[in-house]
């Protein structure tokens, strides 16, 4: 059974998982095998190795972290295209942010969260409009069962 439910997990990160699933998985896994050397060394006492494999953990993962981030970043920007929602302003202060391992820019947690409002917004409009056809529907209905009730009742 476990070597059905490893093929299924490979099967899975090979051919469904996203690119974004894949770098933050990748990340998960650096930082707790580096937690883990560090927590190690430092039980043995040998302080230096532990200060040495924090400045290689940051090393190590800044690429990982600016992948993350690019990634993040598009994802996002592609649900503004989806759903047709202006973009935050390209490369502006508070909603973007310098990626200084590949160039260019990365939405920060201010641009992500503008997105998100506005694509709640778009929810929010798109749901209250269906709502306002409520009340005309319950009466609708309504009028179709009193003459459907006095129907059957002169029937008789």
């Amino acid at each position: 059974m476990a070597t059905k439910e490893r093929g299924v997990k490979r099967w899975y990160w090979e051919h469904i998982a996203t690119d974004l699933q894949k770098a933050r998985h990748e990340l998960r896994v650096s930082d707790s095998d580096y937690a883990r050397d560090i927590a190690e060394a430092k039980k043995s006492k040998n302080y230096k190795r532990a200060r040495e494999l924090d400045e290689e953990w940051g090393q190590d993962v800044d690429g990982a972290r600016a992948t993350v981030d690019r990634l993040t970043s598009r994802y996002w920007v592609n649900r503004t295209r989806k759903y047709h929602i202006p973009e935050p302003d390209y490369g502006k202060s508070p909603y973007w942010d310098q990626n200084n391992f590949f160039g260019g820019y990365n939405l920060t947690v201010a641009g992500i969260d503008w997105i998100q409002n506005r694509l709640y917004e778009k929810g929010k409009k798109r749901w209250e409009f269906w709502l306002a056809f409520t009340p005309g529907i319950t009466a609708l209905t309504g009028l179709i069962g009193t003459i459907i009730g006095l129907a059957a009742i002169l029937k008789k």
